[in-house]
């Protein structure tokens, strides 16, 4: 026979309520409690409304306190009985219980899961989300299980949003869910341990990070924030923990590690402050301007819009608190006990002596509580202007309180009051009040002046500081200068760098020194190469970009600063060719650089530059990647114009542009025009104003602009003839004014003998004779021989004849004849 029988395991290890932890209600009117051993529901008064027994339980109610859920958390023995064999098998497995409740206890619905580790709870007050040792997030509502989704991990975490329709997740392995319907999406990773998950009701949610490296750390997310060293909490029942909790707006989130306490507001850091020991628990008020820290010495701290409110010992350590929305009611639970503080200001009033205590100040600050400290106590006072109050007889202090009317305003004392009361006073103790304004500054650590401040009032800022730089290249140095730029103050840009300001506070003030980070903008390596900073980001001390720039402005401090140079080169060519516009430049490493020539520079003057391409072999403008010094030149030779007055030509043309140094030919026809025998004829070249070249054809070698022309002459057309013999020319242009020597060939003729005839000149046309070769050109026309008669032919004849005086008589006519003859042109 064979038959199994459940026994539920009944020891629970450790201490009665040993230690536990509280939920709380909106209004704190009840708080859950949940121990060792059991869950407690239990009213402000004191008084335990319900209880259950349960076995290490882990409970969870929403935002509001609506509603209970508790996981029983027993081992069960499972007992196998083999009656044949006299055997019996006992085996220890989990087994969870899972209720809801109303918030006076009465039981929702309940459901068991069998052989479930649960290690986390959650509700939105109609299902109850439970997570596992096996890494599974179990969502159970009256009708059983309606959801499994499988994490990999153990879940160490658990929450609703605000509106009840997902649930965040967090791992044992460092991971965060985010759980809606069939969906399951992972929101962050981080080394670690999830140990706290917050609802924002705007927003993601606000999850902590324990993990431990070489230090241990605490990553919040999604603020991006490591708090090292951090801390985590054993000491309760829902333990490992970490300080932690959210307001219910979303707005703030406290965490405390050691006897620091961190809170963020607005996804910022709102405040820092000292505590008295580590903290073990945070409650936070719903719109987060109170916080209340529970410490393992039994402090219980309370903060109010960033100051400290009060403080008192619980007399054990503290392991839970919770607080009422409003953040006046506080619960804490110090192992097994919970207690209820409402806080409040309390007036004490001494019976005698009467005293008048007066308070002078702006209408606002007319309504002060005093504290006056006598022998150890305090008596507090309220004084509405001028008020009868009692003293205590022997030495007092009166110290007038701050009083804050809103986060940005408050009522200031101005003066304490030392006396020694022994009877009624005469006259009126006097304290001066002001009304100030809180003066936010910035950056932190470089400015300095007063946080609260009415009137004129002085703020001074350090005019440079150097930060550390990273990623420099060698020569720019580790360091980067903050230098004061200008001021902001309420939004209105002060362009002044002076180290100091005077502000008028009448209001909620802001001062702020912008500084500007300066950084070697080049860094030179040589003549051809160097750094230029491209850029720089700035961090905050968190590892944060705040700025980035050139020259970056920033607000903040401390702060580092990345510098990220590139490589330059210098690239150069010769005028007038240019690179990217320029005949010089530096050009970042691999960047592309233009090179562009004009074909032609004409310098207006008739002279000009002639491209004939680079010192590269390229031909035309071009694209070169720089990656290294370059330097290309362009290749031009000097031309010089060349114009010729028509009908002139310079190498056949009316003008040319010509290399220097090279050689042209002027060409222009000998005869210009022609009228009957008189003619206009080419006479020499006229080259910038000087005479050239005589020649119709003539080479120059080109040194400059050049302006040719040319000079004329008249020609005459000429004709020579003779009766006897062939003149040396026979026509001819002659230059007019100009002298031809002409002969004729042969110059004697026996014509016939013994008549012997001599050439002795020329007859121009107009009569005039030239007894010689030579004549003289003044007009067109033809030229005659002019042939003289040699007597002495004959004269030697008539001597021989014995006739000398006939002879000479034949002689004389023979002369007479001939000029007869040669007027008639014969």
């Amino acid at each position: 026979m064979r038959w199994l029988i459940a026994l539920l395991l009944a020891v629970v290890l450790g201490a009665y309520l040993a230690s536990a932890y509280i939920l709380g209600t909106e209004s704190l009117d009840l708080i859950y409690q949940a121990t060792q051993t059991g869950v407690n529901i239990i009213a402000e008064n004191g008084g335990t409304i319900w209880s259950a027994a349960a076995h290490y339980p882990l409970i969870a109610t929403n935002a509001y306190g609506g509603c209970l859920a508790i996981v029983d958390r027993p081992y069960i023995y499972y007992v196998y009985v083999n009656q044949s064999r006299g055997l019996i098998n006992v085996s220890l497995v989990k087994y969870s219980v899972v209720s809801l409740f109303t918030p006076y206890g009465y039981m929702i619905w309940s459901k068991g899961l069998s052989r479930q580790n649960i290690t986390a709870v959650a509700t939105n007050c109609v299902q109850v989300a439970v997570g596992t040792e096996s890494g599974e997030v179990i969502v159970v509502d009256e009708k059983g299980i309606e959801a499994t989704y499988s994490l990999g991990a153990p879940v160490t975490a658990l929450a609703y949003s605000r509106d009840g329709n997902t649930i965040y997740a967090g791992t044992y392995s460092g991971a965060l869910y985010a759980i809606s319907g069939a969906s399951v999406t992972q929101l962050a990773s981080n080394p670690g341990t999830v140990y706290f998950i917050g609802a924002n009701p705007g927003a993601q949610p606000y999850a902590v990070w324990f993990y431990k490296g070489r230090l241990p750390h605490l990553i919040i997310w999604p603020l991006g924030v490591d708090l090292t060293p951090g801390a985590i909490t054993e000491y309760g029942t829902n333990t490992p923990a970490v300080a932690a909790a959210v307001s219910q707006d979303g707005s703030t989130l406290a965490v405390g590690i050691y006897d620091q306490l961190y809170v963020y507001r607005d996804g910022s850091l709102q405040f820092t402050a000292m505590l008295p020991s580590a903290p073990t628990a945070i409650a936070v008020s719903g719109n987060g301007s109170i916080i209340v820290v529970g410490t393992l010495g039994g402090q219980v701290v309370v903060y109010w819009n960033g100051h400290l409110a009060a403080e008192w010992d619980a007399g054990a350590p503290v392991t839970s608190v919770a607080t009422s929305w409003d953040g006046l009611t506080v619960a804490v639970e110090t192992w097994g006990t919970v207690k209820f503080q409402r806080l409040a200001i309390g007036m004490i009033k001494v019976v005698d002596p009467a005293a008048t205590i007066e308070v002078t100040g702006p209408e606002p600050c007319l309504n002060e509580t005093i504290d006056v400290v006598s022998s150890g106590s305090t008596f507090t006072y309220q004084v509405a202007g001028t008020a009868q109050v009692l003293l205590p007889v022997g030495p007092v202090q009166i110290i007038p309180q701050y009083r804050y009317l809103s986060q940005s305003s408050r009522c200031a004392p101005l003066n304490n009051v030392t006396l020694s009361v022994s009877g009624n006073l005469q006259s009126p103790v006097i304290l001066y009040y002001q009304l100030q304004y809180r003066v936010d500054i910035s950056p932190p650590g470089l400015v300095s002046g007063p946080t609260w401040a009415a009137g004129t009032t002085v703020y001074a800022a350090n005019p440079r500081v150097q930060i550390l730089m990273f990623g420099g290249p060698a020569g720019a140095g580790s360091t980067a200068d903050m230098v004061l730029d200008h001021w902001v103050v309420n939004n209105t840009v002060i362009n002044v760098p002076a180290p100091s300001i005077a502000v008028n506070v009448n209001g909620p003030t802001t001062v702020t020194a912008v500084y500007k980070v300066l950084a070697p903008s080049i860094v030179q390596i040589n003549s051809t190469a160097r750094w230029r900073l491209r850029g720089l980001v700035v961090y905050d001390q968190y590892g944060q970009p705040v700025s980035s720039g050139l020259t970056p402005y920033v607000t903040t401090y401390p702060v580092t600063t990345t510098a990220y140079y590139v490589m330059q080169y210098l690239v150069t060519t010769k005028w007038p060719a240019a690179v990217n516009g320029s005949q010089s430049l530096w050009a970042d490493q691999y960047s592309y650089v233009q090179f562009t020539a004009p074909l032609i520079y004409d310098f207006g003057n008739g002279t000009r530059l002639y491209f004939h391409g680079w010192s590269n072999g390229q031909s035309g403008n071009f694209t070169a990647e720089v990656t290294g010094p370059l330097t290309v030149d362009p290749i031009y030779s000097v031309q010089y114009l060349v114009v010729v007055k028509q009908p002139g030509t310079v190498n056949g043309m009316s003008s040319v542009w010509a290399d220097k140094g090279s050689t042209i030919t002027l060409n222009i026809p000998e005869a210009l025009s022609t009228s009957g025998q008189t003619r206009t004829a080419f006479a020499y070249w006229v080259i910038n104003g000087k005479a050239g070249p005589s020649s119709p054809t003539a080479k120059v070698t080109v040194e400059g602009p050049m302006n040719v022309t040319y000079a004329t002459k008249t020609q005459y057309l000429v004709t020579f003839q003779s009766k006897y013999g062939t003149p040396s020319v026979a026509e001819t242009w002659a230059d007019a004014g100009s002298t031809l020597y002409v002969t004729v060939s042969p110059d004697q003729v026996w014509s016939p003998p013994p008549l012997l005839y001599q050439f002795g000149g020329w007859q121009s046309p107009s009569g005039q004779v030239f007894n010689s070769p030579s004549v003289v050109v003044v007009a067109p026309g033809t030229y005659t021989a002019v042939w003289n008669l040699n007597p002495l032919p004959l004269i030697i004849i008539a001597a021989a004849a014995g006739g000398g005086a006939g002879a000479y008589i034949i002689i004389r006519r023979r002369h007479a004849a001939l000029a007869a003859e040669l007027s008639a042109g014969t």
